[in-house]
């Protein structure tokens, strides 16, 4: 399974998980301050459950949901996603920094990469404009 779209895809995880590490002591310092460098306004946490409820109350501001879990139900962070428009075009990359992730996207289908060490997931996505997308991962540990 080496073509050259994954390819691509495992470079920019790379990249991803190395920015990833880097801001991970800002990340815990502020883990609900949306990143600057992106086009799509996200968080990532969700790692204890104060966490979790604070981003669940922050919630309703975003149309896209990812929750990362292994096949047991307990949740994973460190999960590398990319988001791509349905051109393939990439609007977000990013190394989730716990198990949830909120996005705003403009409505749309989209297409969600995930990648933690071996396992590699895609799944399709619709986002509607009045209505939160869930997409549930459950993915191998690292």
């Amino acid at each position: 399974m080496s073509t050259p779209s994954l390819r691509r895809f495992k470079a920019l995880a790379g990249s991803a998980l190395l920015a990833g590490s880097l801001m991970t002591a800002a990340v815990a310092a502020e883990p609900f301050t949306p990143p600057t460098s992106s086009a799509v306004p996200y968080l990532s946490g969700g790692v204890g459950e104060t966490e979790r409820d604070r981003m669940s109350a922050m919630a309703a501001a975003f149309n896209l949901k990812i929750v990362t879990a292994k096949p047991t139900g307990e949740y994973l962070a460190g999960v590398t996603l990319l988001i791509r428009d349905q051109e393939g075009r990439p609007m977000l990359s990013t190394v989730a920094q716990g198990p949830i992730l909120l996005a705003q996207l403009p409505p749309g289908r989209y297409s969600v990469m995930a990648i933690n060490g071996d396992d590699i997931r895609q799944e399709a996505v619709t986002v509607r404009p009045a209505r939160q997308a869930v997409l549930r991962l459950h993915m191998d540990e690292a």
